[in-house]
Order: structure tokens, then sequence, then C-alpha cells
């Protein structure tokens, strides 16, 4: 439609409107309707579709303006001079031709920058209420000899089909497979009007298959097109797929027939169920053959109809191979993108594993500058805390601190229950990573499977990352290694002790013996005692040697310490501050405190001037500790030279002697205790260390006053000895001081 006819339709309706801005866009669609037409043209020659057609050869087609002014009030140059542009073919009446060769002032290119303009002015009529493809249409209804009515109308008229073939046949025009001679015959037929008509529709409908169609898209315009263009119909649609062909796309999916198989991506007949005439025309482009066109006709068409719809097939076929480019494009495109998202996933990654690596390199470099030699868990804690900036605590596994760097260290040390801690370290065992307990990001030194302590950051703020826990972790190890190192030296030490003290108390060589202590530190020319403790009321051998060797160290007693059959042996100095008085109850004392409990019995042997002297002394000790267990107050120290008669009773030769003695005194009383599984004896022995007081022996043997009476006439009438007699109280009472020694009189 020219754009005075579209100036024309319009300008009625916003006549019939009236308003300001009705007259102000009065005179303008068509101009804006061109300019939004070229602008969806310039996207086409500016797309990744059309790009892959130019490389393969293609050619634009230039878009076609009619400039004539019908409206007297309008100038006679404005369909000209607003529409300049490049790559467009302008057709005008010889008036307008002079009238811009007369007074026209060309002002460079008038469509591209009016592109936001010529919107607006569309946007303003749908405002007004104008609908634009209504009133072309309704302005097509009116003008049937335009190029949409022609499409529609002319190929279904069979009066114009017979004239067109009768005109033919008259002037033996070549056939229409030479589209060059096709085109000069066209222009000397009386048909001419209406074939460019159909080619102007096969362009447009060409167009639509390269404006970004898809492959059904594009199959249904050019099948939707068949019967439009000729007295033909389209039967079936056989794509190549896996170089075959494969089942019809349209109507009833059936097989190609043999004969299409046959023809070779070359066109030809083939029969068609219910059609008198079948044609197969090639769909290919771009020297690809994609598939075929199947056509049905009860009549065959003219030459004409038959160049119109291999010019529709060609289109169909180029505009498929485009498709399929442009599709395997995209593919390609998006592979590469994917490759491309995998290549920087693959790099982000290793940058991360060297970003890594260098961390760990940097962490393994500080803390191998950790000196071999002094506190090297000291050193630890200050190298982690200066790789981290936090501070840093190693304590072992029972919550001692072993060394701290960094500020904020707590003047007293925090001491976690036991339950807690040990419910970290489980924690830290099973996830075999640092563990978050409050304030404290902690992991373990462990280089087996025992747990040898902890190093811990002090995050209070929770600001550690995985840089931190990295050092963390790698201080951890170190700590691990050194606390192993020193548990292994802290064993072969204390082997080395037990083993000494061991050859100490049973005799060994005196110089050798004086070497291996020198060696562990220790003077045997300097004055010792043998010390024996042994535990009561169900407190460990363990326990007492840990509170022993507690003891000893802080009171500087010694430190050769043993155990040996339920008792634990101590060889002991006399601590500097004692001066000549020995005062061994502070070493009962102070190992009461570390044991928390009093439940522990402990006797002192002789002093030892050489090796030789300790095994006397280690019996002594035992004496001493087994006279201070059968007293009544058998929790305490005894001292073996405080012993008195015990002493004597102890030190005597003649067993033999002492268990007759016994015997003799004590027999009758000891087999009444047997037979009735009473306790005369120990009522005597209690009674006569008590002075003969009846209160003190009441309370010492827990019974009433009456019970002590009774039990005390009973001992005069089993014994036959008169307790009121001095000598007879004297030798019960040493006889009872002897069955105390005894283990088991005979």
């Amino acid at each position: 439609m020219h754009g005075k006819d579209v100036d024309t339709e319009i300008d009625q309706l916003l006549d019939a409107i009236g308003s300001v801005e009705a007259k102000t866009i009065r005179g303008t669609a068509a101009i804006v309707n061109a300019r939004l037409a070229f602008q969806s043209y310039d996207e086409v020659l500016t797309s990744d579709r059309w790009h892959t057609l130019a490389q393969a050869g293609a050619q634009p087609q230039r878009p076609l303006w009619a400039s004539g002014v019908k409206d007297p009030a309008y100038a006679d140059t404005r369909y000209l001079l607003d529409l300049v542009t490049s790559g467009v073919v302008n057709t005008m009446p010889e008036a307008t031709l002079h009238a811009v060769a007369d007074h026209g002032v060309l002002r460079g290119d008038t469509v591209r920058p009016g592109y936001d303009a010529a919107a607006a002015v569309m946007t303003a009529l749908a405002n007004l209420g104008i609908d634009y493809d209504d009133a072309m249409g309704q302005a097509r209804a009116r003008r049937p000899d335009h190029l949409p009515g022609v499409l529609g109308r002319a190929r279904r008229n069979p009066r114009a089909q017979a004239r067109r073939r009768e005109a033919r046949r008259r002037r033996g025009r070549p056939h229409m497979s030479d589209p060059r001679t096709f085109a000069i015959g066209l222009a000397e037929s009386s048909g001419a009007r209406e074939q460019l008509s159909s080619l102007r529709a096969l362009v447009v409908v060409g167009m639509m298959m390269f404006r970004g169609a898809g492959l059904e898209e594009i199959l249904r315009l050019a099948t939707s097109s068949v019967p439009s263009l000729s007295s033909a119909r389209a039967e079936a649609v056989h794509l190549v797929e896996n170089d075959e062909l494969q089942f019809s796309l349209i109507g009833t999916p059936r097989p190609p027939s043999p004969e299409l198989t046959a023809l070779g991506a070359r066109e030809g007949a083939v029969p068609v169920p219910g059609a008198e005439w079948g044609w197969a025309l090639p769909l290919s482009g771009l020297g690809r053959f994609r598939g075929y066109l199947v056509l049905g006709a009860d009549a065959e068409p003219g030459e004409e109809e038959l160049f119109l719809l291999r010019v529709l097939a060609e289109q169909a076929g180029a505009a498929l191979t485009t498709a399929m480019l442009v599709e395997e494009q995209r593919e390609q495109a998006d592979e590469l993108r994917r490759m491309g998202d995998r290549l920087a996933g693959v790099n982000a990654r290793l940058n991360e594993t060297v970003e890594d690596l260098g961390r760990r390199a940097a962490v393994h470099e500080m803390l191998n500058r950790v000196p071999a030699t002094g506190d090297r868990a000291e050193g630890i804690v200050r190298a982690v805390h200066d790789l981290t900036g936090l501070p840093v605590v190693a304590e072992d596994r029972f919550g001692n601190v072993l060394a701290w760097a960094g500020p904020g260290r707590p003047k007293a040390t925090r001491k976690v229950p036991a339950r807690q801690r040990a419910d970290v370290l489980g924690r830290a065992q099973r996830d075999g990573c640092p563990v978050r307990d409050r304030d404290r990001l902690t992991a373990l030194a462990q280089p087996r499977d025992e747990v040898l302590g902890v190093l811990s950051l002090v995050d209070p703020g929770r600001t550690a990352g995985p840089h931190e826990v990295l050092a963390l972790e790698q201080g951890a190890t170190m700590l691990a290694m050194e606390l192993a190192h020193r548990h292994g030296l802290a064993e072969v030490e204390l082997r080395l002790r037990r083993d000494l003290v061991e050859d100490l108390i049973t005799g060994t060589d005196e110089d050798g013996a004086v070497t291996r202590a020198r060696t562990l530190g220790v003077d045997l020319h300097r004055p010792h005692r043998v010390i024996v403790a042994r535990g009561r009321g169900g407190v460990s051998d363990e326990a007492v040697a840990q509170a022993v060797g507690q003891a000893a160290r802080g009171l500087d007693a010694g430190s050769l310490l043993t155990r040996r059959s339920g008792s634990v042996i101590l060889l002991a100095n006399r601590p500097a501050g004692w001066g000549e008085d020995p005062r061994w109850a502070e070493i009962h004392a102070a190992v009461s405190r570390h044991l928390r409990s009093t439940a522990v019995a402990m006797g002192v042997g002789g002093e030892c001037e050489r090796p030789a002297d300790y095994p006397r002394s280690w019996q002594q000790a035992e004496r001493a500790v087994a006279t201070r267990e059968r007293s009544r107050n058998p929790g305490g120290i005894t001292a073996y030279e405080d012993l008195g008669l015990y002493r004597v009773l102890s030190d005597s030769d003649g067993d033999a002697e002492v268990d007759r003695f016994v015997r003799e005194w004590l027999g009758a009383l000891l087999d009444y205790d047997t037979q009735h599984h009473s306790e005369m004896v120990r009522t005597l022995s209690t009674y006569l260390d008590c002075g003969g007081n009846y209160d003190e022996t009441a309370a010492g043997m827990s019974i009433h006053r009456s019970t002590l009476r009774y039990r005390l006439q009973r001992i005069r009438e089993v014994s036959g000895f008169d307790l009121g007699d001095a000598d007879h109280r004297l030798n019960l009472h040493v006889a009872t001081r002897a069955w105390n020694l005894i283990a088991a009189p005979h």
C-alpha cells in the first residue's frame, strides 16, 4: 500500500476524532510506519542469523518506497525527503522527481534517527483508540488490487488461471524453471500484475521464514502458502535425518514411498493417494538437501504455478537450512559456554588449590622455624599466634596449660569440668577436625589413638576462617609430635628410675648405682631414706603414686619412685628447709592434699649413707608402715626409729620364741576367739593400750561400757590371768603388741 493511501486512511480516522492531539499527528502515519518497518529490516540484517546467511553468500533484498503525494495540503516531496536512507529503492511519479530536483533539500539519513519518534506516534495512535492493523485491513478490503488481496484472490480464480495458460500457449512462453527467462516472459505477459503480486507474496513469506522462525513455523508457512500460489495442495513433508527420509510431518504420518526415495534429492513425479497429479519438490538450501515437499492436485498445475511452488520450496529449504545452521551454532555456542563455565570452574578450583598449597607452605615454613631445642610447645603456640593473629593456648590432656601466646592470658587456669572436657575431646575424635567449645576452637594433639593434649584458638568473635583452621591443624600436628617425644622421654626416664629404685632396695653394685643415679640427676652420696606408702579404703596405687610424686617434688624431697606389690616406694632426701629435726608429717600432709584424702599409711626407714644401706632402710620402712596400718589411726606416717617396743619386736631374730611367748599368754583367748568368732584379744589389746581407761576403751572398740565389763570378766575367766597383777598386765601388754606385729601367730 502506498504511503499516501496509508495517510488517507489514518487521517480520516484522526479527523473524525478531531482532538488537538489527533490534529498534531495528522499526516505522519505513513512515514512512521515506513521507519518502523525499516527498523525491523535493519534488525534482521544485524542478527546472527543473517550473518550466517551472508557468510554463505546470501544478498539482502532492498525495501521499496512508493513516493507520491495525494493530499495537496502536504509538501509534494514529503514521502521522498522524509524517507532518505541507504539500501532502499524509491519509486515516484515524474512530477515528484521534478519537484525534488527543483526545491527539495536533502537532510541526510531521515529514517534511522527517527525510530524512537516513530514508536511514539504509534503509541499516540493507540492511545486515541486507533488500531493501525485494523485500519490497514479495512483499507485492503476496499483495495483488492494490492499484494495481500492478490495472494488469496487471484490464485483461486479459475478463469484467470485459464486466461494465463492460454496466453502462455499462444505466445510460446518458455518453461518456468528458468527464473531469468521467466522474468522476461513475465514482463511481456498480460498477467504481469498478478504474477508480480504472487512474487511479492513469496517475498513476504520468505521474509517471515527467515525472521527467526523455527522448523515447525517454516513448514507451516510453506504448506499453508501452497493453495494460495497454485491449484495444488501440500500432501506430505519428509525431512532427512541420519541420511534417511523420515515419516511425514503433516497429514497422516506415513513413510516415504519408494518412488520418493529413488528421486535422490531431485524433483519428480510421485504417487499421492487420492490425487491425479503428484509431485515432489526438494527442500534444499546452501548446498544441503533437507527433504521433500510432496504436492498433490486434481490436475497438473501450469508452468507459472510450478515455478512459484519451486521458489517456495527453495525458500523453505533455505530457511530450514538456515534454521538448522543457527540451531547448530546455538548448540555450539551453548556447548562452548558450558565448556567455558567448566574451564572457569576448573580454573577456580585450581586457583583455590594453588592458594591452599601456598597457605600450607607458609604455615609449614613458619612452624618449621620453631627451634628444635628448648620449649618447643612455647615456640609452636607463638608461631600459630603469628599466623592467625588470635591468642593460642596449648594444654595437656588434663587441661593444664603448657604454653600461651597472645594477649588475654587469664591469671587463674580455666578448669573445665571433666565431663565437658571429655565431651569436647570425644567430638574432636569423631569429627576428625577442630571443634568449637564456647570461645575456643580446639584441635587434638593426637599422634595415634591416645590424646596427649590440645591446641586451641581463643576466638570469642568466631572470626577464624579456613586459613586459621589450617594453621591450627598444622600446629596441633606439631604439638602432638612434641608431646609424643616428651611422653616417650618421660616413659624412658620413669622406667630408668623404677629400675634404679628396684636395684637399690634389693641390693646392687655400688659404683654402677651411683653412676646411673647421677645420669638421672640424683646424688646418692647425699643421705636418703626409703618411704613406703599404701592406700586404704579403695584408694588406687596409681593415685597414691601420683600424689607421692607431686608431694616429693613440691617439698624437694627427691624423685626416685616406683611401685611394688601394692606399695609405693620413694627414695627421699631430707628437704633443705627442715633443718636437723625431721618433719615427716609434712610429707603425709602434702600427699593427703594431692590425694584429697588421709586414707594413706606411710612408713619411713632408717637413713642411708651409701647404696648398700637401702635394702635395710626398705625393710625398716615396710615394718613401720605395717605397724601404722595395724594401729588405731592407720592414716598417717611412722618413722622406724619411733617404733619403740615394736622396733625391738620387729627386729627380733627369734621369731619362734616370740610366737611361743604370744601363745603362752594369749593362746587361750586366741582359741576362744576362733571358736566363738569373738574379739577378746583385740578388746584386751585396746584396753591395755588405753591404760585401763574404760571410756577410751569402749569408744575405741565402739561398744558399750557394760559390754566392755562383760568381755574383761570373760578374759579373766578364759585366760586365768589377773589384770590387776602388774606382771600379768605387763606380759599381756607385750604379748598383744607382738601379736599386732606378726601376721599369723603360731
